[in-house]
C-alpha cells in the first residue's frame, strides 16, 4: 500500500492522505475480525488503521480512495493485493491512462468502481 501512496502521492489527498494529517483523522474503528482505518497513510500506524483501508482478521480487503482528490495512474503493483482485494473505490478522482494488465489479476475482486476519471482503454482480462 506504500507504493500506491508514493505513486499517487498521497500528500494530495483531500482526506488523510499524509502523516502530518494526524489530527484531521479519528482513531480506526476495529474488533477482532474487521478493521476500517481512519489514519493518515504513511503515517506510523498499521496499514489496516489507515483512512479507506478495511481489513480482516489483519488482512487488506478493500480500498475506499472515492472523491478524494488521488491523482495519476494505477500502479502494476497493486495486483499485490489480488488475493484478498474484494473492494476497491477510486471513483471520482483523478487518475488518467490505461489500466495496467495486472488489473485483470485481481481474482478475488466483487466491487470495482472507477467512475469519473480519465481512464482510456479497455479493463484487462
Amino acid at each position: 500500500l506504500a507504493l500506491l501512496a508514493f505513486s499517487l502521492d498521497s500528500s494530495a489527498w483531500k482526506r488523510c492522505g499524509g502523516v502530518d494529517e494526524l489530527e484531521s483523522c479519528t482513531t480506526s474503528l476495529s474488533n477482532e475480525v474487521k478493521t476500517v482505518g481512519y489514519a493518515p497513510w504513511l503515517s506510523e500506524f498499521n496499514e489496516c488503521d489507515w483512512y479507506g483501508v478495511t481489513c480482516v482478521v489483519g488482512v487488506v480487503w478493500g480500498l475506499d480512495l472515492a472523491n478524494n482528490s488521488v491523482i495519476g495512474e494505477i500502479v502494476p503493483e497493486i495486483v499485490g493485493l489480488r488475493s484478498n482485494l474484494v473492494f476497491l473505490d477510486l471513483s471520482a478522482n483523478c487518475l488518467y491512462g490505461t489500466l495496467p494488465p495486472e488489473m485483470g489479476d485481481l481474482s478475488s475482486l466483487e466491487l470495482l468502481k472507477l467512475s469519473s476519471n480519465s481512464f482510456s482503454g479497455t479493463f484487462p482480462e
